[in-house]
């Protein structure tokens, strides 16, 4: 029998008995080697996502607001943070962005391709920073793609910390304090998500969104409402409007010959 064979087999291919300790510790090495066969392998890596849309065609246009936002609240700033934010030139008082509007404009508006398999993140795309400074988060509405890494720094002279709050599964929560000047804390997400929040636990007016996408055809509306999307080959596409309070659109758009255009119009909510 094999078992056998190890408690009998030598040195030099002679048969002597084998002492009952080490036969038994030989064994449990050749039993667990059978039933774990894949422990020593390396771990497989991600699969390769490979680029289907390449062009360089664009899409723009404009988000407009219809109706009269409600009034924006002052921020409650504390001594060091008005200190701070008249540091970095921040005009005073402070007021909450629930609304970014501008001749017409609505910004913060996320606009992003939808049915569009995931891309890879194009060669030379660094890190969505964030920047607490005068405390607020700086962008406010901010995009990335899965697995991008986000960096978040601190120029304000004091203690945050920033917590992460996502929604969907397998998107970790994260709480971590950073002093002032400390290097940037990083943050990757692999999982898709619109508006996973990030706020800081010391200063509960500060808040910033993060949309994390599967492709990079994506752009966040400026104060005005204007948004431009590049890198598309011509052809049909659903794009999406989103906002936070004035909810969403989709519209069909075609690229012909480099270039699209679409202007939509999202209202404020009725009270």
């Amino acid at each position: 029998m094999r078992i056998q064979a190890i408690l009998m087999r030598g040195r030099g291919g002679q048969s002597r008995p084998t002492s009952l300790p080490a036969a038994l510790g030989l064994l449990a090495t050749v039993v667990i080697s059978f039933m774990l066969p894949g422990c020593s392998s390396k771990p497989a890596k991600p699969p390769v996502i490979e680029a289907t849309l390449v062009g360089t065609g664009s899409l723009g246009g404009r988000v407009a607001l219809e109706g009269t936002p409600p009034q924006e609240q002052q921020l409650p700033l504390d001594p060091v943070c008005s200190q701070s934010s008249e540091a970095h030139g921040m005009e005073a008082p402070r007021f909450t962005r629930t609304y970014v509007t501008k001749d017409g404009g609505l910004g913060d508006v996320l606009v992003t391709l939808v049915d569009i398999p995931p891309q890879p993140i194009p060669e030379g795309t660094g890190a969505l920073v964030i920047d607490q400074r005068g405390c607020e988060y700086h962008p406010y509405v901010a995009a990335c793609q899965v697995g991008q890494t986000i960096h978040v720094t601190n120029l304000d002279p004091l203690l945050h910390n920033i917590h992460t709050l996502p929604k969907v599964a397998g998107n970790k929560e994260v709480n971590k304090s950073q002093a002032a000047d400390a290097k940037p804390l990083e943050f990757v997400y692999d999982k898709p998500e619109e508006f996973l929040q990030f706020k800081c636990d010391v200063h509960p007016w500060m808040f910033s969104y993060v949309s994390v996408l599967e492709h990079p055809f994506y752009a966040v509306t400026s104060e005005d409402g204007r948004f431009e999307i590049k890198g598309l080959p011509d052809g049909k596409y659903k794009v999406k409007f989103k906002h936070r309070k004035a909810g969403e659109k989709i519209e069909e758009v075609e690229i012909k010959d480099g270039a699209a255009t679409v202007d939509i119009v999202l209202a404020v909510p009725a009270a």
